[in-house]
C-alpha cells in the first residue's frame, strides 16, 4: 500500500513539473442567492466586447472536426450582409505525415461592431462527412458570388 501511494504521489509530481497540472475548476457559491450563481453560460463562440477604447467588437471562434491531426484553420476575409457577417474560412491539411486521429482545430478572430447572426463558410474539405453542421463547406470562392454582391467587407484581426 505504501509503494502505491508513493507512485501516486510521483506521477502527480511529474504531471505538474511537466506542466500538466489542471488546476480544479471554480465551485459555484451555494450561499449566493437565486441567479446570482458562479456559474457561467457554455460559449457560444462569438460575444460581444470592448477594447481598451470602448469600441465594440465581437469575438468568433469556429472549430471544426478533422480526419487527421495536423490541419490548420485561418480566416480569409470577412463580410456584413443585411442581417448578419459572413466569414470565409481557410482549411488547409498537413505538409507531411500526420497523426490519423480524428482531430479539431479552432481558429477565431475579432470583427468590429456588435455581435450578430453568422454565416461561415469554408474552402478546403476533403472528407465526406460533416464536421460543423453551423458550417457550408465550399469548393470554390466564386460559390459567394451572389451573396457578396451587397456586401461590405470587414477588417478583422486573427487571434492566436
Amino acid at each position: 500500500m505504501r509503494s502505491f501511494s508513493f507512485g501516486i504521489l510521483a506521477f502527480s509530481v511529474f504531471l505538474f513539473l511537466n506542466g500538466c497540472y489542471v488546476p480544479p475548476s471554480p465551485k459555484p457559491n451555494a450561499l449566493a442567492p437565486s441567479g446570482d450563481s458562479a456559474e457561467t453560460a457554455p460559449d457560444s463562440g462569438a460575444e460581444a466586447e470592448t477594447d481598451q477604447d470602448d469600441a465594440i467588437y465581437q469575438t468568433i471562434t469556429l472549430s471544426l472536426t478533422t480526419p487527421s491531426g495536423g490541419w490548420s484553420l485561418q480566416p480569409l476575409e470577412a463580410y456584413q450582409l443585411e442581417h448578419e457577417n459572413l466569414i470565409l474560412w481557410q482549411l488547409t491539411a498537413p505538409n507531411g505525415p500526420s497523426i490519423s486521429m480524428i482531430s479539431e482545430v479552432s481558429a477565431t478572430l475579432r470583427l468590429p461592431g456588435p455581435e450578430r447572426d453568422l454565416q461561415h463558410f469554408v474552402l478546403g474539405k476533403t472528407w465526406k462527412w460533416e464536421s460543423n453542421p453551423e458550417v457550408t463547406f465550399i469548393e470554390d470562392r466564386a460559390e459567394l458570388k451572389d451573396a457578396l454582391a451587397d456586401a461590405t467587407e470587414l477588417p478583422f484581426t486573427s487571434v492566436d
